[in-house]
């Protein structure tokens, strides 16, 4: 079945097929295009967000580190630091 393209370029897929390849409103796609053909195949996965977080803070060796480590963050009063 042939469908329409509007005026800023966008067609809707059909139910049916947003159903069977597990798309949700807000999801991305790709368009590959081979040989003339075009077809929608989901983005799945991508870049992890958490990765962005490695090194952020300190590594820990017991639950007693962390402890401490908070501990110590919570007890600093940052009207006492530099800039203040």
């Amino acid at each position: 079945m042939p469908y329409s393209v509007s005026s800023k370029g966008q067609v809707t897929l059909p139910l049916e097929i947003r159903k069977r390849l597990g798309i949700k409103a807000g999801d991305k796609v790709d368009f590959p295009v081979k040989d003339g053909t075009v077809t929608v195949v989901p983005v799945r996965g991508g870049e992890n967000p958490f990765l962005k977080q490695i090194g952020a803070f300190p590594a820990f060796k017991s639950i007693q580190e962390i402890n401490d480590y908070y501990s110590d963050i919570r007890d600093r009063d940052p009207r006492e630091e530099e800039g203040w």
